[in-house]
């Protein structure tokens, strides 16, 4: 049987499996729809939008189609490990506010996600990869999301010469319970390499990068881990699984920056447990904003090492630099302005260097301090807020190696006067 179903626009339904691949549908073609589920969907997948299960088949693509709500946007599955369908794609997507999965692919050859864009509350896991095994590929999807999982692999494993790919993705999670960027479980022979993930969650215990379980050949490299919400950038339960891990920048405003083994306050304590990151860096990525993955931080510009045979462009497209790459899912040129770091002396206030406390923290984030550094703050009237917004700002530049001092601006008095 061959379906293709084209521009059609399907309205909410409280019983929303609305595509149900009954044994093997082949060449299966869904493009350019809309499908409507039911609100506030639970995990079952009577709810899906999408579903097929225990099925063996070899193309089925699903592109430039709009999934809003249900349980599932796409759930496709397969036989089992050693019966697996194949040519599953899916791409150039929107996914938004499943009440489970986004997508969800089981017992798949060499499936591809790619391009997708997912957002929503209720998606838990928005890419969820089971036993999909050979060159998998995971490239240039933007997620947003909210006390979720972003992209996980389970017992995926790739083939010598077959790698798995996830590359190029932009995740961003905020929230305060669950939040895992990116986690592999049990997996072997997957490259991490180019994603851009932020974590704004607040609950201690969430990380942007992941690794449990067992397996082998996990390489990571050219990535952007970073944790605004106290959590850990990176999180290695089990070591043997990392083959390379390198030229990534690591930025955690917690306690901790990373796990191997045990808790590592810093990139230093990482290197020196895992013998790994020899280039990597420890820097505020300075994104655009918190859910704009894209950079112009002079730190993680031309920071990278070229893996043109496997990713050649970045997340928009824009051809990778073929000597220095920057870290991250975005190649970006920075301004000129941001290159140089602080050092010396400033002042703060009307008519100084910077107008504002806040312009002085933006200074400082994109820019570090290469010296000893010196704000006089000039007479006037400031927020308490901005003296608080600075302290995240110390720790977020490293203050414990640089000196930083702010001190009132004191005018000497005027000479005085002699009579003749």
């Amino acid at each position: 049987m061959e379906l293709t179903f084209t521009s059609n626009t399907i309205p909410s339904s409280t019983y929303a499996l609305i595509f149900n691949l009954i044994g093997g549908v082949e060449d299966f073609r869904l493009m350019n729809n809309v499908l409507n589920g039911t609100p506030n969907a639970s995990s079952s997948a009577t709810q899906a939008l999408v579903y097929a299960t225990s099925s063996l088949y070899t193309s089925r693509i699903i592109t430039g189609n709009t999934f809003n709500n249900g349980s599932y946007g796409v759930g496709l599955s397969g036989i089992t490990t050693t019966a697996l369908s194949a040519g599953t794609q899916v791409s150039n997507n929107t996914f938004s506010s499943q009440g489970y999965y986004g997508v969800y692919l089981i017992y798949q050859n060499a499936p591809r996600v790619n391009s997708n864009t997912v957002t929503g509350t209720n998606n838990y896991y928005p890419i969820y990869l089971q036993n999909c095994d050979n060159a998998l590929q995971v490239l240039k999807n933007n997620m947003t999301l909210t006390n979720a999982y972003g992209i996980y692999l389970y017992g995926c494993n790739g083939a010598l010469g077959a790698h798995g790919l996830v590359a190029n993705n932009f995740v961003s999670i905020g929230g305060t319970s669950t939040a895992y960027g990116i986690t592999l479980y049990s997996c072997v022979n997957q490259d991490i390499y180019y994603n851009s993930v932020n974590i704004t969650n607040t609950y201690t215990y969430t990380r942007a990068f992941d690794v449990e379980g067992s397996g082998s050949g996990i390489n990571v490299v050219n990535n952007i881990f970073a944790h605004h919400g106290g959590g850990y950038a990176y999180y290695v339960g089990t070591p043997t699984k990392i083959g390379t891990s390198n030229y990534n920048d690591l930025y955690s405003d917690g306690n901790y920056l990373a796990f191997w083994l045990t808790d590592k306050v810093d990139l230093a304590a990482l290197k020196a447990a895992s013998g790994k990151d020899a280039n990597s860096v420890s820097s505020y990525p300075n994104f655009t904003s918190m859910t704009d993955l894209h950079t112009a931080s002079p730190w993680v510009n031309a920071k990278g090492t070229p893996l043109s045979a496997t990713v050649a462009d970045d997340i928009d497209g824009q051809a990778r630099d073929a000597t220095n790459p920057d870290i991250g899912a975005d190649e970006f040129t920075p301004s000129p302005l941001t290159t140089t770091p602080l050092a010396g002396t400033y002042t703060i206030g009307s008519g100084g260097t910077y107008a504002t406390f806040a312009a002085a923290e933006t200074d400082l984030l994109i820019k570090g301090v290469s010296a000893s550094v010196i704000f006089n703050v000039l007479t006037g009237v400031y927020r308490a807020l901005s003296f608080m917004c600075l302290g995240i700002v110390l720790v977020a530049i490293g203050w414990l190696y640089q000196r930083i001092l702010f001190r009132r601006q004191v005018t000497p008095p005027p000479a005085p006067q002699t009579s003749v």
